[in-house]
């Protein structure tokens, strides 16, 4: 794509070629050895690539030049793809040098070698030709910058060149007497510069399994017109940290092939057509899966018509889908105003243009740039400018009405659904017809090495699919597929239906602990008859043999469903639905049982009872059209199991109801006819159809159930919620009162019918080990094939809580507003004055701290969201509670459909835009506790507190907001506080002095209307209170005591060990101090004793007294946080970046802060914050490589620890490091590491560290 007509643009590259004239001084360069040849890999990918355009003339000899890439996947191996394209006669390179680039032209020191090419160090490439090197042992990683430096010792008369590379690329001079410079480290003898990419026109890492590319087909818009040289600020590169910051998406790279001025189908443009090099530069890249396609602007500026930009990319997907790719779709951007799209008829081509994209049918999926980016202001660029829609929106506009600014680049990029190349997918259909629902996964738990390993099966034609993913579900393959087993007239059977994974947790029968049984509903292919087929594993999934159907349906007396699970018996069990007895039951729910692991069960195929007990109702309702169905069961750790199950009929609309057995799921309830009870949340939602439900051990003492289904409507009216399909319902008593919901992990975008795909129908959740995250998997029509099976995880609406916003926003829901993910930042982008949110977490969360960065971007206020619960979209549509800042003040309210001002404080020198501001909001019963600091400021904070009267909201959920503004969002965490009435613990376990429950008075109001007030006379009085402290863990304290004029001066401790410093309580008038931080403890779960001491007294107070109001316990959430959380960094003089895993290494979350030091003195400075003063130990986990140095560790500027040599001959991560104990305040602080030297082994200056560990020192 052109700004302006072809020959004014061409005139306006800079070509490297032209400028490097400079005959450089004479450099003396050491002598450096040829490796080894590394061994080539199975496969190999490609993680960067510049497609040629055209051959430029040039007369040069004896001279070099050097080219830089950034390599968008890593691998510990390299090779480099050398071009001759367009050059009518062969070209010999003579030598060619690869190095890690420090910054500029330079490269890292000790990183360089010769790349060989069947072992030579010189090539010779035929005209029009291309080479790959020979493999080059090189460890790279995803974000690196490498420099390919090319020598010809010959006379060289044209080169193959990209002209808008984007990149800052170095030539010596051509005159003849430069030389071979491949090695110098410095550019000084490379006078040249420019921004094309001459020769070198690809790079490929080495794969493992799973590795694969994504190649962006493109003009200027994606070769980067008005981006910044060396920013790497392209939409591509965008997509590009998106994916390796998300995980699931590490594995893939990002393939530019955009070409500036270039035409799809028309002759006349820069390069040749996008039908034609199609094959050469997307076809052809190395482990090439995914294609977008953005290209026939350009055409339609030159006069192409609708239909023939459409052939033309019709074109293009059939030749993608013949190679093997999934080819993506994206729409054409307005240039109204701008060269070549000033006329409404162009206009009325390219939306045709894009109407065709998002319709057809023919797209394996459809990124809508054009919604992105195009204006919604009708007076913009002027007022009552016509076709206004089609001109780009002006934040978005570079100023030549074609390119986007970089703020465009970066919302086109955040704006790609990372689900289009298959992150969070567990399966895709291959064609509308492949219809897919009902999901179970399990985590294997009894199969000895296999263990963790995650087996996934859904509904499915002809075969039950069975995928294993053994990365944690990062990425999926198919492990087996298991056909009907019967034999015989008219089989196989190919309607597979409701399968079930399980694995023998025991020895059952004659079979052991880890033997899996599949278990599914196969029919006719006129539905006539159901049968449950039995198949069972002893190989952890590989294969599967067909057991036995054991149990039999008829046409309209069907049976549907198999749960399996076992009773306290230690015997399997088959719960089901069953509509055999179709004249008093519809349907019922029922189970058999067996003795001898599936062998043989109670109950015969037709249910008649085999042995004892037969065929066993558990829910059959007294009313014939009711259908109790669709069970699944939940074991608790009392020993209780609880069964969730759907209830339709005439009078019910299958909402989800629940069950108890107290005696090992044998009987349920009072009896078959006892209903359940029907599961509504709280704010007044409730499940419709397919509910599943599981026990996760967080969450409370009880653990939590967790339960989720097909729909979620509103009990008011039942009409669909807002949190429709991404609902997950929770319950922390064992099934027994409230029920709270949070947001899924995962949106499969819709649910119930959608051709052959049933959405979200069934839905399963599969807890974490720790039960900290829950794993939601859904069928959604989202995929290439019409149906897709999603599956992710998240935190399972437990605190602690930490969200760093990695690449996603996983489990938050949100309810208006434009959202995105960018470099651990959470951004809003469309801001209005419709009050944009986005929730994450329980609604049933009570008492807690958030601690969190705001950074309002545009307008004058932004914040988050306490306590919400019932929330909808529209400016204050929740109910809940908003602490946030303006432009001058820290502020709290209320909203409820309106709005009530509640507290503020005003903010010194007030809050500019674009400038970080941390809050810090704890609420704890009726009182809130709100305070704030600049990021990273040593000033204290401002601070009030509210305490509401009425206490009109006691829990919920938290989020961020904006109003009137657009804003971002870092840095959040939510801790548990506990609060503890001092007046609660009275009687006193021993006292000196009385120790009595003072109601409010003297002119105060305490919390909960009273205080423990001790009336000690004289310095040594003391007074001990028990105190209960519900499970072990590391907890902030805080007190809060009553000031007066009769007060003395005391210190507290707790069993025995003095935490804080003494506190004055002297106050001329009565008065409640704001919470006093007495500091982190380590404290078991069970009774503790809290001391007071009266230790003396303020010369101006009259006595001796004490009052306690409460004290706050909160759970401390930071015991690791992860280094690259805390990007991006405060100062850092190399590239400081997050890196995926790569190099055979696993980091904690899967990424590490990378920085890419290049010499001693470099440095990176990270901010982190401690929500509470106190004192910790600090220890980190740190990566050692080859090419890492030696570095110091400070915190606020105070070095701490010994300085640590990073070097190893291969990529390793160290246990944690003990740096040492350090007294820290409440707030942000900064964490510094400075390059300070390297092993004389090592190559380079660099250094990872993975997570740093802040352990409050136990004073107990």
């Amino acid at each position: 794509m052109l700004a302006q007509p072809l020959y004014r643009v061409r005139a306006r590259v800079v070509r490297l070629v032209a400028i490097a004239l400079i005959v450089p001084l004479a450099v003396v360069v050491g002598s450096v050895p040829v490796p080894a040849r590394a061994s080539a890999p199975a496969a190999w990918v490609s993680a960067w690539g510049s497609p040629m355009i055209e051959a430029d003339p040039l007369a040069a000899s004896n001279f070099t030049c050097r080219v830089v890439s950034r390599v968008t996947l890593g691998g510990t191996s390299i090779q480099i793809r050398l071009s001759n394209a367009f050059v009518a006669t062969p070209t010999t390179f003579s030598a060619v040098g690869v190095a890690q680039r420090a910054s500029g032209g330079n490269l890292v020191p000790g990183t360089s070698q010769y790349a060989t090419f069947g072992g030579n160090t010189s090539v010779t490439v035929p005209a029009g030709g291309q080479v790959t090197s020979d493999s080059i042992n090189m460890p790279v990683k995803a974000g690196e910058d490498l420099a390919v430096s090319v020598y010809f010792a010959g006379s060289v008369t044209s080169f193959p060149t990209h002209p808008v590379g984007m990149v800052g690329n170095y030539c010596t001079s051509f005159a003849g007497s430069a030389g071979d410079r491949t090695q110098d480290v410095g550019v000084g003898a490379y006078p040249g510069r420019g921004t094309n990419v001459p020769w070198v026109t690809g790079v490929d890492v080495s794969a493992t399994t799973n590795e694969s590319s994504i190649v962006a087909l493109g003009d200027s818009i994606t070769d980067g017109f008005a981006a910044t040289v060396d920013g790497f600020n392209r939409w591509p590169d965008v997509l590009s940290r998106r994916l390796q910051s998300s995980g699931d998406g590490s594995h893939l790279s990002v393939i530019n092939a955009g070409i500036s001025g270039n035409n799809l189908v028309q002759s006349g443009g820069v390069g040749p057509t996008g039908v034609t090099r199609f094959s050469g530069d997307v076809v052809a890249q190395k482990g090439a899966r995914y294609t977008i396609l953005f290209e026939g602007t350009n055409d339609i500026a030159n006069g192409a018509s609708a239909a023939t930009v459409e052939a033309g990319l019709q074109q293009l997907i059939t030749a993608g889908h013949t190679a093997g790719l999934k080819v993506i779709g994206a729409t054409l951007i307005g240039r109204r105003g701008g060269w070549g799209g000033g006329d409404d008829t162009k206009d009325a081509i390219r939306n045709a243009v894009n109407q065709w994209i998002r319709t057809t049918t023919a797209f394996d999926g459809v990124i809508d740039f054009d919604a992105v980016t195009h204006n919604t202001n009708p007076n913009y660029p002027t007022t009552g400018a016509p076709s206004y829609q089609n001109y780009i929106a002006a934040a978005y506009n570079s100023g030549d009405f074609v390119h986007p600014s970089l703020a465009g680049y970066a919302a086109m990029g955040n704006s790609i659904d990372l689900r289009l190349f298959d992150v969070n997918v567990l399966y895709n259909s291959a064609s509308p017809a492949e219809g897919l629902a009902y999901n179970r996964v399990i985590r294997l738990a009894h199969s000895g090495s296999a263990n963790g390993t995650l087996l996934a099966t859904f509904e499915h034609p002809s075969t039950y699919v069975i995928r294993q993913s053994t990365n944690d579900g990062q990425t999926w393959s198919t492990l087996a597929t298991v056909p009907d087993g019967e034999t015989g007239s008219g089989h196989p059977w190919s309607t597979l239906y409701q399968p079930f994974l399980y694995e023998f947790p025991q020895t059952l029968g004659g079979f052991p602990a880890g033997t899996l049984m599949l278990t599914g509903n196969v029919l006719p292919p006129d539905g006539s008859s159901t049968h449950f087929e039995e198949w069972r594993s002893t190989d952890h999934g590989a294969t599967w043999t067909y057991v036995e159907t054991y149990q039999i349906g008829g046409s309209g007396a069907g049976i549907w469903e198999p749960y399996v699970a076992l009773n306290s018996a230690g015997n399997m069990v088959v719960y089901f639905s069953d509509e055999r007895q179709g004249a008093t039951h519809s349907q019922k729910l029922s189970h058999i049982i067996s003795v001898d692991g599936g062998v043989t069960w109670s109950a015969n195929t037709d249910g008649s009872t085999r042995v004892a007990p037969g065929e066993v109702d558990d829910v059959s309702s007294g009313l014939q059209s009711d259908r109790p169905g669709m069970a699944t069961i939940a074991n608790l750790p009392n020993g209780n199991r609880v069964m969730a199950f759907e209830l339709c009929g005439t009078t019910h609309n299958c909402e989800a109801h629940i069950k108890t057995s107290t005696d090992g799921g044998n009987t349920w309830g009072s009896g078959p006819a006892d209903l359940g009870t029907e599961v509504t949340t709280t704010d007044g939602r409730y499940l419709g159809s397919s509910p599943y439900i599981a026990w996760s051990p967080a969450g409370g003492p009880s653990g939590e159930l967790l339960l989720t289904g097909m729909r979620t409507r509103m009990a008011s009216d039942n009409s669909f919620a807002p949190e429709d399909h991404q609902a997950v319902f929770i319950n922390t008593n064992n099934g027994t009162g409230a029920w709270n919901w949070m947001p899924a992990p995962i949106n499969v975008g819709g649910a119930g019918p959608s051709g052959s795909c049933y959405q979200n129908y069934s839905p399963d959740l599969l807890p974490s080990s720790d039960g900290q995250t829950v794993r939601y998997t859904g069928a959604s029509a989202s995929g290439p094939g019409g149906c897709r099976e999603m599956t992710g995880s998240s935190n399972a609406g437990v605190l602690p809580y930490r969200s760093n916003f990695g690449a996603s926003d996983a489990a938050w829901l949100k309810y208006g507003g434009c959202w995105s993910t960018s470099s651990n930042t959470y951004l809003e982008s469309c801001g209005g004055a419709g009050g944009n949110k986005a929730l994450v977490g329980s609604t049933g969360w009570t008492n807690y701290t958030l601690q969190g960065d705001v950074e309002i971007t545009s307008g004058t206020q932004a914040g988050f969201i306490l306590r919400a619960t019932n929330p909808t979209t529209g400016t204050d549509a929740l109910n809940g509670y908003y602490a946030a800042v303006s432009t001058s003040t820290l502020f709290l309210g209320r909203e409820n459909g309106g709005w009530t001002g509640l507290g503020s404080v005003a903010i010194p020198g007030g809050l500019a835009t674009n400038v970080w501001y941390h809050i810090s909001a704890q609420v704890v019963g009726c009182t809130f506790v709100i305070s704030g600091t600049p990021s990273g400021s040593s000033a204290p904070p401002v601070t009030f507190s509210y305490t509401d009267s009425g206490c009109t909201f006691t829990h919920g959920a938290v989020g961020v907001r904006d109003q009137g503004s657009t804003a971002a969002w870092r840095n959040i965490t939510v801790s548990s506080t506990q609060r503890v009435e001092a007046e609660s613990l009275l009687p006193a376990l021993s006292s000196s002095a009385p120790a009595v429950n003072q109601v409010n008075c003297c002119g105060v109001t305490w919390s909960a209307g009273a205080q423990m007030f001790f009336e000690g006379a004289h310095a040594g009085d003391q007074v001990s209170l028990n105190f209960t402290v519900p499970s072990a863990g590391t907890y902030d304290l805080a007190t809060v005591q009553t000031k007066a004029v009769d007060y003395g001066i005391n210190s507290l401790a707790v069993d025995g060990h003095p935490i804080g410093t003494a506190f004055d309580a002297y106050n001329p008038t009565v008065a409640v101090s704001a919470p006093i931080d007495e500091g982190p403890l380590t404290l078991a779960a069970g009774q503790h004793t809290l001391q007071l001491n009266v230790t003396g007294k303020n010369a101006s107070a009259t006595g001796y007294q004490a009052g306690l109001d409460y004290i706050n316990l909160t759970a401390l959430a930071y015991s690791t946080v992860e280094a690259e959380s805390l990007l991006p960094a405060i100062s850092s003089s190399a590239p400081s970046v997050n890196e995926s895993n790569c190099c055979g290494v696993n980091w904690s979350a899967r990424a590490q802060m990378f920085f890419k030091g290049t010499q001693v003195g470099d440095q990176v400075t990270l901010a982190f914050t401690v929500p509470a003063t106190g004192m910790y130990d600090l220890s980190l986990a740190e990566t050692k490589a080859v090419d890492y140095g030696i570095n110091q560790l400070a915190v606020d500027g105070v070095a701490m620890g010994a300085a640590f040599d990073a070097y190893n001959s291969t990529v390793a991560v160290t246990a944690p490091i003990d740096e040492g104990p350090l007294t820290l305040t409440a707030g942000q602080h900064t964490l510094q590491l400075t390059i300070i030297g390297k092993n004389g082994s090592a190559t380079g200056y660099q250094a990872g560290l993975d997570y740093v560990n802040l352990s409050p020192i136990p004073l107990l």
